[in-house]
């Protein structure tokens, strides 16, 4: 019986776990044929401008931070010296971050009509969010799942209410609709995030305090990963901009939004895929996995293209039919997307996270060429095709390193379950 509760309590933290997870997807589908109406093309084009660049500035201004302190905090170091180290790393990274997105605003200021001051102030927070993102890895690392749920829920849901309130009021403002999700979405997570944390016992068998050297070391490593990753989904968005129209960065952002919807499912496969490959899984079940959810995804893709044309109108407006032929595209890089960081994550798993990162990199450096031999000007299906062009690359390269590497045959300590 008490094996059965233990059991019964998993499977219910998995299940509130992923609940939690996919609460921001859904968040982002409910709210987007709200902007769509109240911002109509251009204001969505504009949005997409301010929040892209800022979205990818937040997963790359604490670096590899965050996983060092989760990593070290699971092995028993002591909580408040990893989160001192964090902060300081965080600290310095987010003003950097800070510094390269102020200088990026002159650009999207004068492409978007956005006011650069007030543009800048909006991507100033970049620097609490890096702190929190240590802050949150704390508790990642101490196993409080319930909090760290808690607060991502929580996240979400005051984005979708913040739209709601000021689509009711008739605001058709941009910047509202910007800063009053990240502002209160800020608020509530220090609140969240905030008391104190609970003693934990020493792991004996594992040095308990890292030289800084160490501890800054592993998050370089670990952030070849986290940043090629994020800088793989969402540089197109992030680069777009400052070279095109705020109309076909408002087509491009209504095709993202529709078009990585089965992305979830890959989203999921990873997170199981690591964990399984960790523990020293056979390829030939992780491959029935990766081919069943694959499967899922392509499904689902047919079935939204199918659908998208008289969906799209019907949601979003009329003056969003032209974001039809990005979304197909867009559907076909998200399939091979499912498989990308599917293979990743088993190349993860085998303890290899540098190479795991190649797929990532080789796409990054894809979008890179494919913006600048397009340049100004650059409409949202040929973006989209270069986002086809780049995944095409990643999906590839992580076929030929799952083809030819097998698992690390290295000692890893295991942490406690």
């Amino acid at each position: 019986m008490p094996i059965l509760r233990l059991r019964r309590r998993m499977n219910l933290g998995v299940l509130r776990s992923f609940a939690a997870y996919s609460f921001a997807p859904a968040v982002g589908l409910m709210t987007a044929p709200i902007l769509a109406q109240s911002l109509g093309v251009e204001g969505r084009g504009q949005l997409a401008a301010l929040m892209q660049p800022l979205t990818v500035a937040d997963s790359l201004a604490a670096l590899g931070i965050p996983t060092a302190t989760a990593f070290y905090v699971a092995r028993g170091a002591d909580v408040r010296r990893m989160q001192f180290r964090g902060y300081a790393g965080a600290l310095l990274t987010g003003v950097v971050a800070f510094g390269v997105l102020a200088a990026y605003s002159f650009n999207v200021a004068q492409s978007q009509g956005i006011s650069q001051p007030l543009l800048a102030l909006l991507w100033m927070s970049v620097i609490p969010g890096a702190l929190l993102a240590v802050r949150r890895s704390a508790w990642t690392g101490l196993q409080r799942w319930k909090r760290v749920d808690l607060e991502r829920t929580a996240f979400a849901g005051s984005r979708l209410l913040i739209i709601l309130m000021l689509a009711v009021f008739g605001l058709g403002e941009v910047m509202p609709f910007a800063a009053g999700p990240i502002i209160v979405g800020l608020l509530i997570s220090s609140a969240l995030l905030i008391p104190k944390f609970h003693p934990t016992p020493q792991i004996a068998d594992y040095d308990a305090a890292p030289a800084k050297k160490d501890f800054y070391r592993f998050s370089i490593y670990a952030a070849f990963g986290t940043v090629s990753a994020s800088a793989s989904a969402r540089l197109d968005q992030a680069l777009m901009p400052s070279l095109t129209s705020s109309e076909q960065l408002g087509l491009y952002a209504v095709a993202v939004t529709v078009a990585e919807v089965p992305l979830l499912v890959g989203t999921v496969l990873a997170r199981n895929l690591m964990s399984e490959a960790s523990a020293g899984e056979p390829l030939k079940k992780m491959l029935r996995q990766i081919l069943l959810g694959a499967g899922v995804a392509v499904v689902g893709s047919v079935i939204l293209g199918a659908l998208a044309s008289w969906v799209v109108p019907l949601i979003f407006g009329a003056s969003f039919r032209d974001s039809l032929a990005p979304i197909y595209l867009l559907l076909l890089s998200t399939c091979m997307s499912v498989l990308t960081i599917s293979f990743s994550a088993v190349l993860t798993g085998w303890h290899r996270p540098l190479l795991a990162s190649v797929p990532q990199v080789m796409s990054v450096v894809a979008v890179i060429c494919g913006f600048g031999a397009i340049g100004q000007g650059i409409s949202a299906v040929e973006t989209a095709i270069i986002a086809v062009a780049a995944q095409t690359i990643a999906f590839a390269a992580s076929c030929l390193l799952i083809g030819l590497m097998r698992p690390s045959t290295g000692r890893h300590r295991r942490t406690r379950e």
